[in-house]
């Protein structure tokens, strides 16, 4: 086997070639960001739970129909909040909170597709909220023929 020969010039050319790398290195070291995230799932899932309504509206709407007497209006329980205008307020509400809860990730690099998430959730609830109001609307003309008819 041959023994190379270690000469000053070898070990300063090494010394050197691992400060440079070390000094690159370092520089992109100390311009990542931290990981430790302010916001995550666990607000994601808080902010879904506050506004469960809005991914359940099609079982409380029947189950406040359910309620209504015989001789009632099908949708006389029906509470303020379901009221298609209300489920729209509450809904924009909920595109405003939930991006404010992840605001810690939102605007960051590849946070483009929660971003896109987000609005197609927002717009999955919008048809979902346009739904209901023409469900509502078509229960109470068919109240009114029923009521109006001889």
């Amino acid at each position: 086997m041959d023994n190379p020969t270690i000469t000053y010039g070898k070990i300063l050319r090494n010394v050197g070639q691992s400060m440079v790398s070390g000094g690159y290195s370092g520089a992109r070291v100390a311009s990542t960001k931290s990981l430790d995230l302010k916001c995550g799932v666990k607000d994601f899932e808080a902010e879904l739970e506050k506004y469960d309504l809005l991914f359940h509206i099609d079982e409380a709407v029947r189950e406040y129909i359910w309620r209504a007497d015989v001789n009632e209006h099908p949708l006389a329980h029906l509470p303020g909040d379901m009221d298609p205008e209300a489920l729209a307020f509450t809904m924009d509400d909920f595109s405003m909170m939930l991006n404010g809860a992840l605001g810690c990730v939102l605007g960051e690099g590849e946070s483009l597709d929660l971003e896109m998430h987000i609005e197609k959730l927002v717009d999955a609830m919008q048809k979902r909220v346009a739904i209901t109001k023409r469900l509502l609307d078509s229960i109470n003309r068919n109240y009114l023929k029923l009521r109006t008819s001889p």
